[in-house]
């Protein structure tokens, strides 16, 4: 989650994605050293980013349409892309109330997005 800070008020609160992490981090990194915790963050969004900007922006807009899924349980899915239904049922609060019909769709979503990025791995 990102904050935007002018002095002591706060202006605007963000879920961030992996993808976008390391997007603006790389950019950073090219305007300034970066700090350890930084670097860090860096390294760990390289490593387990799965999916491109333009996918990982598709996949929560997607998944936004469901009324049941927050905006941080999107991104959440979509830096996991979960691959197993369990694993789903893992990210989704207990106390969110979802039918089993949206589960499944959204799983379904989770494994177009899953399948894109394999089939862009085997061409690179």
């Amino acid at each position: 989650m990102v904050s935007k800070l002018i002095g002591e008020q706060l202006l605007e609160r963000k879920f961030l994605t992996l993808t976008e992490v390391k997007d603006l981090l790389n950019k950073r990194k090219k305007e300034k050293e970066l700090t350890y915790e930084q670097d860090m963050a860096l390294k760990y969004s390289k490593q387990f980013a799965k999916l491109t900007p333009a996918q990982t922006k598709k996949m929560i807009g997607e998944l936004k349409e469901f009324p049941e899924i927050t905006e941080e349980m999107a991104v959440k899915i979509a830096d996991m892309v979960p691959s197993e239904m369990p694993i789903l049922k893992l990210i989704i609060p207990k106390e969110v109330k979802i039918s089993e019909e949206s589960l499944n769709k959204i799983f379904e979503i989770s494994q177009k997005y899953s399948k894109e990025k394999k089939e862009e791995e085997k061409e690179e």
